[in-house]
């Protein structure tokens, strides 16, 4: 008899924590750093405590949830050791190569339950961290009391209450079916078993039978509840005509989830009966395949039958409630329904216009394309092939004593454009580091050439009406196209502009960016800027020069306000600074 054992466990155990230790010392310095360079982000910007409240939540969520996945499964695997300790985690002998070996899975046990269980706090607690606007909402909510016509619930549990819900079942179900998996594992390796007595292994047996059957009942309360939540993001599910539930929703399919839910919870109690009585299988699969069965009738086949004989010949009469909801929820939301309506007689004959009172609107009528206006700004204003216009915008101006529609577009610096050779370092860090001013057209007016009438225009900026509209500052460091870094401030001069065969140069004198300081703050940043082989080495970057970052201005504010939902077209206004 060979028994197998651990070769000097002592040294085994140390090299383990040895090594541990070194992954975890690199991981808290990696992450470190990376903490350090996004808290320097967000106080250049005078947003420092915006970073340390997202970053103290977080942290927290992690912690709870990662501690308390542990506790969870640490606390079913004891319990599942200690059910099991006479069978499952016994000593016994196997053959292996005509030899007999003499295994101990209980020492095998304990720390794979412990590896297990920290895994998946690990696991658990980074997937729930990403859900912490949902807790920090949940945790400052405001009164919304204004119950919804379906559920009744108010607006409060929708906005701040389900999404967490919704986080947390789904949390607990996965801890539940791990639970689940490992109970029906000790369960059959239990029952393989052989016993000295018939009541021995009959024990065995039973021991195994109701703990599977617990941690099953256990897994279906939770199913239950998912599936009970699953009914309410209907309320705001799109269809071909509206938005909202329909008829065969609210009357049938919605109450139908309702009684798949209680039948869930029906079966879980059936296999609990069945476990501390009959202990009989056909109990288990008869308690599963009823809510299965209940969910094919009343989730599947009743609702269907109702859309399609009920309310397809019909669809306008029963749905008229349901698409009224809509309409009025609608207009709830846009605060429509606190516009005073008033009987307006129209006068479709050319007097009623009103033309000399109403002079100011006619003007502005838009007659400009935005897309025919970009190709055109891009033959006559880019200049260069570096430059580009990504998008033209509709504002107004005064201009002519007026308030006018004008059309603006951005002159965006494209270094993906520069020629190959000036593909260098030195060019696309410190050179070329923005684009350079805005045209401004008015939206109707065509010179004889039938070019735009420029308000704005050319390099270096020159404006037809200075004394209403100037532009003082035209570099544009941030924008939609400024998806790189750069270093401003430093030894090298900036290009500007083009001016014939030479160019106009500038050094940035904006308060914004990261200090580059000292080697040891050069080189983090140069480690999280992935430029360790160049930033800490060149001779043009000093302590005074800084680092722009994160230029592009969507990452920008969604950054600094990840709660917020922001326009998809942002667009660049001229003010008087």
């Amino acid at each position: 008899v060979i028994d197998i054992g651990p070769s000097n466990p002592k040294r085994r155990r140390k090299l383990i924590w040895i090594i541990a230790a070194a992954l975890a010392l690199i991981f808290i310095l990696l992450r470190s750093a990376s903490i350090y360079i996004s808290a320097l982000w967000f106080d250049s910007l005078g947003y420092s405590s915006v970073y340390w409240y997202i970053f103290r939540t977080k942290l927290l969520v992690f912690l709870i949830f990662a501690a308390l996945t542990i506790i969870i499964l640490r606390t079913a695997f004891w319990i599942i050791e200690r059910t099991f300790s006479a069978s499952a985690l016994e000593r016994r002998t196997v053959v292996i190569n005509n030899q007999s070996v003499t295994i101990n899975p209980g020492r095998l046990f304990r720390p794979v339950a412990w590896a297990v269980a920290i895994i998946a706090g690990l696991i658990f607690g980074l997937s729930m961290k990403d859900h912490w606007r949902e807790l920090a909402l949940y945790l400052n909510q405001t009164a919304a009391t204004t119950p919804d016509p379906i559920f009744n619930k108010p607006l409060g549990f929708y906005l701040f209450s389900l999404p967490v819900h919704q986080v947390l079942s789904r949390w607990l179900i996965m801890l539940s079916l791990i639970i689940l998996i490992a109970t029906v594992l000790f369960a059959i390796l239990s029952s393989t078993q052989k016993q000295a007595t018939k009541a021995a292994t009959e024990t065995l047996r039973r021991t195994g039978y109701a703990a599977a059957s617990f941690s099953l009942a256990a897994f279906l309360i939770l199913l239950a509840w998912r599936v009970y939540l699953t009914r309410y993001p209907y309320l705001w599910q799109d269809h071909q005509s509206f938005s909202g539930v329909t008829y065969t929703e609210a009357n049938y399919y919605l109450p139908g989830l309702t009684i798949v839910a209680i039948t869930i919870v029906l079966a879980a109690v059936i296999i609990v009966i069945n476990a501390l009585t009959k202990r009989k299988l056909r109990f288990i699969v008869g308690a599963v395949a009823l809510p299965v069965l209940v969910y094919v009738v009343a989730g599947m086949l009743i609702p269907a039958y109702v859309q399609s004989f009920v309310v397809k010949p019909n669809e306008l009469g029963r749905e008229t409630p349901y698409i009224e909801h809509n309409i009025n929820w609608t207009r709830k939301g846009f605060g429509l329904d606190r516009i005073e309506m008033r009987e307006f007689e129209a006068d479709p004959s050319i007097a009623g216009l009103n033309i000399q009172n109403n002079r100011p609107t006619l003007d502005n009528i838009r007659l400009w394309d935005w897309s025919a206006l970009r190709d055109t700004l891009r033959q006559i204003q880019e200049i260069r092939t570096y430059y580009d216009f990504g998008d033209v915008d509709v504002d107004r101006y005064k201009f002519g004593g007026q308030t006018r529609q004008m059309m603006l577009a951005t002159r965006e610096l494209d270094v993906s454009k520069l020629p190959e050779q000036s593909r260098t370092w030195i060019n696309e860090r410190l050179i070329y580091t923005h684009g350079y001013g805005v045209t401004m057209n008015t939206a109707n007016e065509f010179t004889p050439e039938g070019l735009p009438r420029f308000i704005l225009s050319n390099m270096p900026v020159q404006s037809s009406a200075p004394d209403e509209i100037k532009l003082t500052r035209p570099e544009i460091y941030f924008g939609q196209k400024t998806t790189t870094d750069v270093y401003v401030k430093t030894k090298q001069q900036e290009f500007n502009f083009p001016q014939g065969e030479t160019a106009s140069s500038n050094v940035y004198e904006g308060t914004g960016g990261i200090p580059l300081g000292g080697f040891f703050r050069r080189t983090l940043l140069a480690w999280s800027l992935g430029d360790l082989s160049k930033l800490p080495f060149s001779d043009d970057v000093t302590s005074e020069s800084r680092v722009l970052m994160r230029r592009n201005i969507k990452d920008r504010v969604e950054a600094l306000a990840p709660y917020l939902v922001y326009d998809s077209d942002p667009y660049i206004i001229v003010t008087q600074d």
